[in-house]
């Protein structure tokens, strides 16, 4: 009930004053406006609402000539003028543009601080060349700093940049010998306790280590390292290398440098003079002469002389020998060679006469030849020198049959001495045969059919021998003569094809291997087989 028809409250919605009246007959509604004339009457809905240009209570209404677009008091204008209202920009340096920054400098100076440590023992100007990319480094990373906090060095790094490269710059020499002088103390001691390829690789190196910096002391130390490796390894071989090289050191290094190295010459050929080359020599020396001396244990005895034995061994070859093994502890390698020399004079002896003719009487001669006229077959080319290879390789190869059952290559290895060559610092066995006839004949059969034909007589031959053992530098130490009959008694292995001299030749090929045999039995070694058939060889 609104406060119009409350009888309490007046027109005002005030409380009356006076007593309540009697309630009042309704009163008649007044009359509703009547349409004008020809305007239909509204007949649609009730409608909610405000009506069309009507301002809702509260809102804002900007004063008059206020320009469009701007809100109401304490509101940012929009940017640009007469566009939709937007975030300001914040102004100063981007944060990430600073962490890279940041993250390239310290890299720059990383990279500037190698060089520098690097190269500046060089110095200044190659101090420079690491302490310019420092500073740059870092006075850029400075720089990012600031930009991650918005804000800007400007110069200030370009000046920071040019006092860290000059302080960079200055102290890089003595910074980068500290470094070096350190890192080579350290690999210096770690050297001298591990093999060869130590100093090699990680001293003896100027990417590592840059020469200025070697001492004196490390050529000689690395070598004594070598010598202590090979020494324990009881490795001929790199014995054989150590001393060879601290015979170069020690010479006037005019000759190639030792092949047995094959390394270091690079720096090796600017080593000082040092006693150490010596004691390296001295320690492979002795370690070698020990493996020798365990070799020649089956050598250092007294002479058999049972029945045992084929030959009887010669004291005072063996002890000339163990002289020569001495020198071949301090030599760069375990060569001697093998010298042969021959003469031959075939003269018939006075009176062979007589005897051929006795021989040309004999039953088996007559059986073939019953006039009494058998031939003496001609020698032919058989003792020609172009069949002094072949013999000799027949000797050589069975004193080496005979050695190499006692002593490793590395420690003794015969080789032939080369026609016109001479021995240089070589130990030399040296076999000598001269070949005469004798005023003997030897009847020559074959076996046909399981029964002996004669074929003819061969003059017979003796070989005096004289067999020589030289040291390193020449001397004398051994000499021996003997005489061998050759072919008094050995079967030949004949082919078709086989010259008519062949006889001959395997006869000088049985004295010259069966000499060897004899040598290698003085030496107290165990000969090789006994061989009682020998067939043709042609001349090499």
């Amino acid at each position: 009930m609104s406060g119009y028809n409350n009888p309490n409250f007046d027109q005002y919605g005030k409380p009356s004053g006076g007593p309540p009246q009697p309630p009042q007959p309704p009163r008649p509604m007044p009359a509703q406006p009547q349409p004008r004339q020809g305007i239909p009457p509204y007949q649609g809905p009730v409608p909610r609402g405000l009506p069309p240009g009507v301002v809702p209570p509260g809102t804002y209404v900007p004063p008059p000539g206020t320009p469009a677009g701007f809100g109401p008091p304490g509101a940012m204008p929009p940017f640009p003028p007469g566009q939709a209202f937007a975030r300001p920009v914040k102004r100063g340096p981007s944060p990430a543009l600073g962490v890279l920054k940041l993250l390239f400098g310290l890299f720059l100076a990383l990279v500037g601080g190698i060089l520098l440590v690097q190269h500046g023992h060089g110095g200044f100007g190659e101090a420079a060349a690491g302490g310019i990319p420092l500073g740059a480094g870092l006075a850029l990373a400075a720089a990012g700093v600031a930009n991650m906090a918005r804000r800007a060095l400007g110069v200030k790094s370009l000046a920071l940049w040019l006092v860290t490269a000059l302080v960079a710059t200055g102290a890089g020499p003595t910074l980068s010998d500290s470094f070096y002088t350190s890192k080579e103390a350290e690999v210096f001691e770690q050297a001298k306790n591990y093999s060869y390829n130590t100093w090699s690789y990680d001293y003896f190196n100027e990417e590592e280590i840059p020469r200025k910096f070697w001492r004196e002391d490390a050529y000689a130390e690395s070598l004594k390292t070598s010598a202590r490796y090979a020494t324990g390894a009881k490795n001929v071989a790199s014995m054989r290398s150590v001393i060879g090289l601290a015979n170069w050191l020690d010479s006037d290094r005019t000759k190639p440098f030792p092949a047995s190295v094959g390394y270091g010459e690079h720096y090796f050929k600017e080593a000082p003079k040092h006693a150490g080359y010596a004691e390296a020599r001295k320690m492979c020396g002795e370690a070698l002469l020990a493996i020798y001396d365990s070799a020649l244990t089956k050598l250092a005895k007294p002479a058999a002389k049972d029945e045992k034995a084929e030959f009887e061994a010669d004291e005072k070859l063996r002890s000339a020998f163990v002289a020569l093994l001495k020198q071949l502890s301090v030599a760069e390698d375990a060569t001697v060679y093998v010298k042969f020399s021959n003469s031959v004079d075939l003269a018939p002896p006075q009176g062979v006469d007589a005897v051929l003719k006795q021989y040309q009487q004999s039953d088996i001669a007559l059986s073939r030849f019953p006039d009494g006229n058998a031939p003496v077959i001609a020698e032919g080319e058989a003792f020609s020198p172009k069949f002094d290879s072949k013999r000799r390789d027949t000797a050589l190869k069975a004193l080496q049959e005979a050695f190499s059952k006692v002593f490793d290559a590395s420690l003794l290895t015969l080789a032939p001495l080369p026609l016109g060559q001479s021995p240089g610092n070589k130990p030399v066995f040296e076999l000598s045969s001269s070949i005469f006839r004798r005023k003997s004949f030897y009847t020559y059969t074959q076996t046909k059919d399981q029964s002996e034909e004669f074929i003819g007589l061969l003059f017979a031959i003796y070989v005096d021998w004289v067999f020589t053992v030289s040291d390193a530098a020449g001397a004398k130490l051994y000499e021996n003569k003997t005489q061998s009959i050759a072919g008094s008694r050995i079967a030949i292995d004949t082919k078709p094809t086989d010259p008519e001299f062949a006889p001959y030749s395997i006869m000088m090929d049985s004295a010259y291997y069966n000499f060897s045999r004899e040598i290698t039995g003085k030496f107290g070694l165990v000969p090789p087989a006994m061989r009682t058939s020998f067939a043709y060889e042609a001349a090499r």
